[in-house]
């Protein structure tokens, strides 16, 4: 049996190195399949971010474009009139030419993208400019001092186009138009038009403006100094190039508004930055993981699983039946040693919580007889058929009618079978049958009042927890010379951070005895009247106590000035 018994354990670990060979290999496959996949990724991933980026950029690029052709056309066709520059009289175009400059200071501080707005009076030296606080002294006064050399139409002929030039080594990009012998234009730094890829580009961002000829304008950047462009022409639909030393990929986007690229330089060592570290490190974790498995499954069989397995067999007997078995095995491991004693502890918790419910079985059984044996009291019956027989001497035909059905739905609600819990809607409506039976018994001589909120109506509640209430009021509190008045409310509250079902009763008798109101609020009600006074306060609250522990509670008090007040909570959600 020994034999068997070891053979079965080496078994088991040969089983599990098997399942874990496997495994690993599996691993080894899926990890190499993945690295593969995974630069094929990165790299395809990268080329499009770099084309949405490039993308955002050529179209923030037009945009700012568009924006300044728009403010020049209004400048030059809608706002200035440029031919009262040709005045022959030097203060009137003195005048002219202050206005003219405030107009254009208007245009760069309301917020355009352009650098420079300009104004030359093509027959004489005038040059009107304003410019942008993004350009310096020295480039304002480079900027003047080439408007004043340069005969724009010889330079660029073709007007209504952006159009770069190079101004003291600074690359702009310039559109003008030439309208009665003068000249009003847009200028905009190349560094302007790439600030926003500069702000968004990161530390790693390489990104060059080059214009049709593939002269670099602007760049930002530390590796965009050895970008080389070949022979990539503007118009070609092709988005990416990859250099001829394959180091490199490149991904281009064209500016519409002036024929200028956009491109980005990526270098195929940030690609592939940190997969050769990621490949070693997986293949030493493979192997790691192989000798750690070797050590662990020894380690789990002789710590772990032969404890195990006697459990095992501990927990199949508990399932037989036997409440008294104990499991005895040494561990050297704390865990094992905790569930050892854990199990033990919980099988005599197990033993005594079985008793216990079966004593709080037959206790409930016992409680819900004396509660049923209560209800059932031949006084009251006779007492109703006493009452029948008296009004069929009268000829109340309607009035015995309407009291044996009363009757009849009241026998019907004690006697039924098996029922311990109904909704507090029927529990009212049995409250209303007996009431009409006092009703017609002692007329005009009851007010009942139900204030029950719709949504609790059909919580459960035990069977005659309200009518012990109902029929202690008619008990105690009723008198020929007054009007017994009765109240009930029901509505959804919180305890303890709990929804429960709230039920206040108040009627306008005397109200409880102190003895009674201090017995039935203690925590634990020991004592029972021996007439049998109270018996329907105790058995309520051992009902509570019963269906609900602690969560359920009883209040007794008396109202002012006079009154008995009856406060019942009821967790919701228990049945």
């Amino acid at each position: 049996m020994l034999r068997n018994a070891k053979r079965k354990k080496h078994s088991l670990i040969q089983r599990l190195i098997t399942m874990l060979s496997l495994l690993i290999g599996v691993l080894v496959i899926v990890l190499l399949a993945t690295y593969l996949y995974s630069l094929r990724i990165v790299q395809t991933n990268t080329v499009n971010l770099s084309q949405n980026a490039v993308s955002i950029y050529v179209n923030d690029m037009n945009n700012s474009l568009i924006n300044m052709s728009r403010t020049l056309d209004e400048l030059a066709f809608n706002t200035i009139k440029l031919s009262d520059l040709s005045s022959t009289e030097e203060t009137q175009r003195y005048f002219i030419s202050v206005n003219l400059l405030n107009i254009l200071n208007a245009k760069i501080n309301y917020g355009t993208d352009a650098d420079a707005y300009f104004i030359k009076n093509t027959g004489s030296s005038l040059v009107l400019t304003s410019f942008s606080n993004r350009i310096s002294g020295i480039s304002t006064a480079q900027v003047n001092d080439y408007l004043r050399k340069h005969n724009l139409f010889s330079a660029m002929p073709q007007q209504n186009h952006w159009a770069p030039v190079a101004i003291a080594g600074s690359w702009y990009y310039l559109k003008y138009y030439c309208i009665d012998g003068n000249d009003i234009g847009v200028l905009v730094s190349t560094d302007t038009l790439m600030s926003y890829v500069r702000q968004t580009a990161g530390e790693y961002g390489n990104y060059v403006l080059t214009d049709g000829q593939g002269r670099c304008l602007s760049a930002v950047g530390t590796q965009t100094k050895k970008m080389s462009l070949g022979s990539e022409k503007p118009g070609n639909k092709e988005k990416v190039a990859v250099l001829t030393d394959r180091n490199e990929l490149i991904v281009t986007g064209t500016v519409n508004q002036c024929e200028a690229r956009v491109s980005n330089l990526i270098p195929r060592s940030n690609v592939l930055q940190g997969f050769t570290v990621i490949q070693w490190s997986l293949i030493l974790m493979v192997l790691l993981c192989l000798c750690l498995v070797i050590g662990i499954l020894a380690f789990a069989n002789r710590e772990i699983l032969s404890p195990v397995v006697r459990l095992i067999r501990a927990i199949r007997e508990v399932q037989s039946g036997n409440l008294d078995r104990q499991v005895n095995y040494s561990a050297n491991t704390r865990e094992m040693n905790l569930l050892k004693k854990s199990f033990n502890h919980m099988m005599r918790q197990i033993k005594v919580l079985k008793i216990r419910s079966y004593e709080e079985k037959i206790s409930r059984q016992k409680a819900e007889l004396k509660y049923l044996q209560m209800q059932i009291r031949p006084h009251f019956y006779l007492n109703a058929l006493t009452t029948i027989h008296s009004m069929t001497y009268q000829n109340k035909n309607e009035q015995i009618r309407s009291f044996i059905e009363a009757l009849s739905n009241h026998l019907r609600y004690t006697i039924r079978d098996g029922v311990t819990q109904v909704t507090l809607a029927e529990e009212i409506r049995h409250i209303e049958d007996y009431i009409r039976m006092q009703e017609i018994r002692f007329p005009d001589s009851v007010l009942f009042v139900a204030d029950i909120v719709p949504e609790v109506k059909e919580c459960l509640i035990p069977q005659f927890l309200l009518l012990t209430f109902v029929e202690n009021a008619f008990k105690y509190a009723m008198s020929l010379d007054t009007t017994l008045s009765l109240m009930l409310q029901g509505r959804k509250t919180k305890k303890n951070g709990r929804p429960v079902l709230a039920l206040v009763l108040e009627d306008n008798g005397k109200g409880f005895p102190e003895d009674v109101i201090q017995r039935i609020n203690a925590p634990i009600v020991k004592q029972i009247n021996p007439d049998g006074r109270q018996i329907g306060l105790y058995n309520v609250k051992k009902t509570l106590s019963l269906f609900y522990g602690k969560e359920g509670g009883m209040v007794l008090s008396n109202c002012l000035p006079s009154g008995a007040h009856v406060e019942i909570t009821i967790p919701l959600g228990k049945e």
